[in-house]
């Protein structure tokens, strides 16, 4: 009786677990069913392997959504990746999407970003139409690198190394004939000639000499500037001594020159008496007329 009763609540537990882990996944599976949201379309023109579907979408960094589907387009060429965003956010028309690996693990996620000088977009041309509203997409980083070395290939491919490689050595040829024909030799020999002669035109006794006279012609030149500002000095005060003397001389001339203007005048005064009455040249006062003069009168 007792292992029938344990029978009984063993499989009472187990269909209740059982029971709880169906409500669970039902109810988590409509909650994210139910989850409100945008959907937004990208379409690549690469592989998409590592992208899965709830992998994360992020605008600089910060999840925003999640990804929701991942199909072959209409067009059976390009990759649709469909997202879905949260509900209270809005994506601008200038958003570009590009794959971005998790470390090393081989995950990738959806990272979203501004149209910029600095980020531009790439994407594909679409000739079909569209369920949701499609964003610019452009290639990942890995793409961009691979790109980048089949340009640079394809740069090589396109010199002609052949004959790069011809005129190479028709340089290089050249090169070495003209250091064949470098007589290394005789100018070195021409050198030690030059500096030989050098030593024997120098003569430390001479040299001395003309040191010796240099610095006694910088000494007498030293001497003449010296004098020549001692000339300055006294001409400097001669001058001023002299325009002295000169206003001097001038107020005297023009003390001078006053006494003779009054000279001159009473001179003029004089003459014109005498000219008037000559008798005052010899008599203080004018003669005395006589009486038959007076009565003329």
């Amino acid at each position: 009786m007792i292992n029938q009763k344990a029978k009984f609540f063993v499989g009472l537990f187990i269909a209740a677990g059982i029971s709880l882990a169906v409500i669970t996944i039902i109810f988590l599976g409509m909650n994210r069913f139910l989850e409100k949201g945008q959907f937004y379309a990208v379409y690549f023109n690469e592989s998409v392997q590592g992208l899965k579907i709830d992998s994360p979408v992020k605008y600089r960094g910060v999840a925003i959504g999640h990804i929701e589907r991942i199909s072959l387009a209409p067009d059976s060429k390009l990759i649709e990746v469909v997202l879905k965003i949260e509900a209270d956010i809005t994506l601008e028309e200038n958003m570009v999407a590009q794959q971005k690996a998790v470390g090393i693990t081989g995950s990738k996620f959806i990272e979203l970003d501004l149209m910029s000088d600095s980020v531009e977009a790439s994407s594909p041309d679409l000739k079909f139409p569209t369920e949701y509203r499609v964003l610019a997409s452009r290639p990942s980083n890995i793409s961009e690198l691979f790109r980048s070395a089949d340009d640079i290939i394809k740069k090589l491919n396109a010199l002609d190394i052949v004959d790069i490689s011809d005129s190479l050595k028709v340089t290089l040829h050249h090169l070495d004939q003209a250091l064949q024909d470098f007589d290394a030799k005789g100018i070195s020999g021409d050198i030690r000639t030059s500096l030989t002669d050098i030593n024997k035109n120098f003569d430390p006794e001479r040299w001395d000499k003309v040191v010796t006279g240099i610095e006694k012609s910088i000494g007498s030149l030293n001497e003449v500037f010296r004098n020549t500002n001692s000339l300055m000095a006294n001409a400097s005060g001669l001058i001023a001594r002299t325009e002295a003397e000169v206003a001097n001389l001038s107020r005297y001339i023009l003390v001078v020159g006053q006494y003779l203007e009054k000279a001159s005048s009473s001179l003029d005064q004089t003459l014109e008496q005498v000219s008037i009455q000559p008798s005052q040249l010899l008599f203080s006062e004018p003669p005395i007329e006589k009486e038959f003069e007076k009565n003329i009168k």
